[in-house]
């Protein structure tokens, strides 16, 4: 229904355990100011009312959906890409990686519970150095690498297939990818079969971690810097992007039915 002005008259519905509820799509109009007021009541009974606007609105109810959709997509085309060894393909959708996931872990924090929260904000601040050091890894290789005009020296630190600085950025960016993702299933609250198997897969994946962070130490990848594509390296992988996808395709379903 509309106020005396015009505007859609706020719409409010009860939900406990900070889970806001959203008003129909229909009641957001072109000029909006106020869609909903969404009422947030703690586990001491103690209730807040907070308005939510029209774009706040469109960003929290979609953006999640969207973003694992584009984050499956995005895990799919990595694999093409290695499969078919077009190395700036595989560059250049890993740069869309963490944006659908960094959107995804906000959909999972959003929902989270109170007594969870500090999961949820320790998986949000992984996602945010992951997203911060992949992307300086690969927009390095889709340009300054790929458009040459590097010293010998430079090309050797920053060209991924000499497994120099930037692979080993890349190794420490999935690792912090991989705490992310256990902390981040830490605070799911799983309430179906379909949320129980994604929560265990996103923690199991916290294990990546060790393997990422220690194995550059070691000096085991110092025989590969001879710029050539290694075959191990690329069906590794692949099966990493076959693992996590069933955790994007689970994500879309929980969001799904969760709007």
């Amino acid at each position: 229904s509309r106020g005396s002005a015009g505007k859609p008259s706020a719409f409010l519905r009860t939900k406990r355990f900070i889970r806001p509820s959203l008003a129909p799509l229909s009641m957001c109009s072109f000029g909006a100011e106020i869609l909903t007021l969404q009422l947030y009541c703690d586990t001491t009974e103690n209730c807040s009312i907070v308005p939510i606007s029209c774009p706040a609105f469109f960003i929290t109810r979609y953006s999640p959906i969207f973003n694992y959709r584009s984050n499956t997509a995005a895990v799919f085309l990595f694999a093409v890409c290695l499969i078919a060894n077009f190395l700036f393909g595989a560059y250049f959708v890993c740069m869309f990686l963490p944006i659908g996931y960094i959107m995804m872990a906000a959909g999972l924090h959003y929902e989270s519970y109170e007594n969870r929260r500090v999961a949820a904000n320790t998986g949000m601040a992984f996602a945010v150095v992951y997203a911060v050091l992949i992307f300086l890894v690969y927009f390095a290789q889709t340009t300054s690498v790929r458009l040459g005009g590097l010293s010998e020296q430079a090309q050797g630190i920053l060209d991924f297939q000499r497994r120099g600085l930037m692979f080993n950025y890349d190794l420490l960016g999935y690792g912090m990818m991989a705490l992310s993702t256990f902390f981040m299933g830490l605070s799911v609250q799983a309430d179906s079969k379909a949320d129980r198997w994604m929560k265990a897969l996103m923690m199991i994946h916290g294990v990546f971690f060790f393997s990422c962070f220690i194995m550059p130490m070691t000096g085991v990848f110092s025989s590969m810097s001879d710029g050539r594509t290694n075959i191990g390296g690329a069906v590794a992988l692949v099966v990493w992007c076959a693992y996590f996808l069933p955790i994007g395709i689970l994500a879309y379903r929980h969001f799904g039915k969760e709007n």
